[in-house]
């Protein structure tokens, strides 16, 4: 498993969305990508940040997480909650668990993910 790196940039006045730009194997290259898109979309409004993102499950395309010291490859959006998440076992994190997960995003007042709720289904 390869940590990727998420550039982001957020609306000073809150007012804008926030964006975020594709992952990025370094910490500079996605920082420099942020620093592009807010010239490009907020200009002075706008603040750069960067978040450590785990990759993705090694067939397919699903986002990991880590919660509690375990990794979960999110799967089956349906609009409030990740439905038929695993959980990633192994050396490698590239075995999927018998079980599956419920993942529940949760947001801050600005609408950002802080944290995920997990329940086995």
């Amino acid at each position: 498993m390869k940590t990727m790196y998420r550039g982001i940039v957020k609306d000073q006045l809150k007012t804008l969305e926030t964006r975020k730009t594709r992952e990025y194997s370094t910490y500079k290259d996605a920082h420099d990508a942020a620093e592009a898109l807010c010239k490009k979309t907020y200009d002075k409004r706008g603040i750069v940040d960067v978040e450590e993102v785990l990759g993705r499950w090694w067939n397919g395309d699903q986002e990991l997480i880590s919660k509690d010291g375990e990794v979960y490859a999110l799967d089956g959006w349906d609009g409030e909650a990740y439905t038929s998440s695993w959980k990633c076992l192994g050396e490698d994190c590239m075995d999927a668990s018998e079980e599956t997960y419920t993942i529940t995003p949760i947001y801050d007042e600005g609408g950002d993910v802080v944290g995920y709720g997990v329940m086995r289904n």
